[in-house]
């Protein structure tokens, strides 16, 4: 079993064949308000890492821009790590850029060629294997150039997920790398305290879609969602790799999921009080 979050409030178990996470603490206050709820997360996050620079990995997505503006409005000093593969992610790392210069912060470009990614791709391939998926190199990566400066990586996946046909929330063995590897680097922003993951899941709108009800409580702008990973792993050099080390490609490998229920479900697992 594996603890995560603030004060271990979750614990993770995770082998061949089972993924589970578990609430060890429920909330002691329920904020409707979802900025306030990241507020609170985000100055009790800095309390326990105050001592080494924070880097967060800027993606370009509305998960990583939330948790930058999040960390810019309570005034926290940090430096956005946009990583650059080539030229396949070029569309969303603008959007990470244009972020950073409307903020007139200066971020760290980590520019990473094929060949690069190749050589990351074998050099982490064990842990790749373990986590069941092979798609995770750009967050190790940058989990070990963050290291090397002796910081902290912030990994800002939205990871309590929405499953809109079933009306269910879930999330991946994926958004808890850190932790299931045995990293440094602290669990996902969005469940870092019982208090921000009850707000979150409150926040839904079942009859909405993710993105829809992320763009609506996270407060900004929409963008389109751009899968270039699949791009990148069907690149000849990339592909050799994975057929001749992995004898497979990536998206066969199946990341695990755990369920948590529906949005009473889970509000009940977080809040005594919870409606």
């Amino acid at each position: 079993m594996i603890r995560a979050g603030y004060d271990d409030w979750l614990s993770i178990t995770t082998n061949t064949t089972r993924f589970e996470v578990k609430f060890l603490r429920k909330a002691v206050r329920f904020d409707s308000d979802f900025l306030k709820a990241a507020d609170l997360a985000c100055q009790l996050f800095v309390k326990r890492y105050h001592q080494r620079p924070l880097y967060l990995a800027l993606s370009g997505g509305i998960d990583s821009e939330f948790v930058a503006e999040t960390m810019w409005r309570n005034q926290i000093p940090f430096t956005p790590i946009i990583m650059k593969i080539q030229d396949f992610n070029e569309v969303e790392s603008w959007y990470a850029e244009y972020w950073c210069q409307k903020k007139k912060i200066q971020p760290l470009k980590v520019q990473v060629t094929i060949d690069q990614y190749v050589r990351a791709l074998i050099k982490y391939s064990k842990s790749l294997i373990k986590l069941g998926n092979l798609c995770q190199v750009p967050i190790l990566y940058l989990y070990e150039y963050v290291s090397n400066l002796n910081g902290v990586c912030i990994y800002s996946a939205g990871d309590i997920n929405l499953d809109h046909k079933s009306g269910k929330f879930y999330c991946n063995s994926l958004d808890f790398i850190s932790d299931i590897l045995g990293l440094e680097h602290p669990t996902a922003f969005f469940m870092y305290t019982p208090e921000l993951a009850l707000s979150y899941i409150s926040n839904f709108d079942p009859v909405l879609s993710e993105q829809e009800n992320k763009l609506n409580f996270y407060k900004v702008n929409p963008r389109p969602k751009i899968d270039y990973l699949q791009q990148l792993y069907d690149h000849p050099a990339v592909k050799r790799v994975t057929n001749n080390i992995f004898h497979t490609v990536p998206y066969t490998f199946q990341t695990e999921t755990f369920w948590y229920g529906n949005q009473i479900e889970i509000m009940s697992q977080l809040y005594d009080k919870s409606i």
